[in-house]
């Protein structure tokens, strides 16, 4: 189910109040189910069947542009929120960023300009700190080698890929990055030595079972790894592990999905 921001303060605005009850149903409506780039496509028949009103899409236009543009009419008869994007997302966008990309594609898609989004920074003016964002990065990435060593397979400094094959797994991978980073805040922070020890302890259980053993420590701030206590606190862990790891793999999917669209 997709989730999104919802402005609170509508319900104190008179021109929101003053709608006919159909037309606010409309308008709530329109912004739950335009897709994330804040456009709508108009389906008469359907609003009219849900509110068992008639519905004048010219009127209801009128209503919603009421002292202001909430709403434009595309070349293509979709309606696009301007305010939209800015709202969900801020001021810029990222084409570096699945969803970002994927909302540059569709406004591309339906001929949208950029500069009909409302509140919304020129991707030029972004262009302009290039180099800016070019050394954030770049800082970025050496606190992340201090904390993690190489990119890569290679990211926790460890050499043999072979010896090590849980790391291959993308959710035990970003569990084993959470313990480390537990490590850094207890100021205990892991060599290369002492996160070549750990992995060796976790080879030894199977890959859910080494999941719920870095979980284990990470809940208690915990420099070391330990067995799990008993059957009953096993099966909680490996279920809570489990479960996260569906829960990233999904999300992973969706993502990669998304970026195809």
């Amino acid at each position: 189910m997709a989730k999104r921001f919802h402005d609170t303060e509508i319900w104190k605005q008179d021109w929101f109040l003053e709608l006919p009850y159909e037309y606010m149903f409309l308008w709530l409506y329109i912004k739950d189910t335009c897709d994330h780039a804040g456009i709508w496509k108009p389906n008469k028949r359907l609003i009219e069947f849900i509110t068992g009103k008639t519905i004048d899409f010219k009127k209801a236009i009128e209503l919603f542009n009421n002292n202001k543009g909430r709403i434009e009419v595309l070349s293509n008869s979709r309606w696009l929120i301007p305010d939209f994007i800015s709202f969900q997302y801020g001021t810029h966008l990222n084409p570096k960023n699945r969803v970002h990309f994927s909302i540059l594609e569709i406004l591309k898609t339906n001929e949208v300009n950029l500069t009909s989004i409302r509140g919304l920074i020129d991707l030029k003016h972004r262009v302009k700190d290039k180099d800016k964002d070019k050394d954030k990065d770049k800082d970025k990435d050496k606190d992340k080698d201090k904390l993690l060593g190489k990119p890569g397979f290679e990211a926790f400094g460890i050499k043999n890929q072979k010896e090590y094959p849980h790391l291959q797994n993308q959710p035990f991978n970003k569990t084993f990055e959470d313990y480390l980073q537990m490590r850094q805040r207890i100021r205990k922070p892991a060599t290369d030595r002492a996160k070549e020890l750990v992995l060796k302890e976790l080879h030894k259980y199977d890959i859910i079972t080494a999941t719920a053993m870095l979980e284990q420590s990470i809940m208690n701030s915990w420099q070391g790894i330990f067995p799990l206590k008993n059957k009953k606190e096993l099966t909680k862990a490996q279920q809570y592990a489990a479960e996260s790891m569906n829960r990233l793999e999904k999300r992973w999917e969706k993502e990669d999905k998304d970026a195809e669209k």
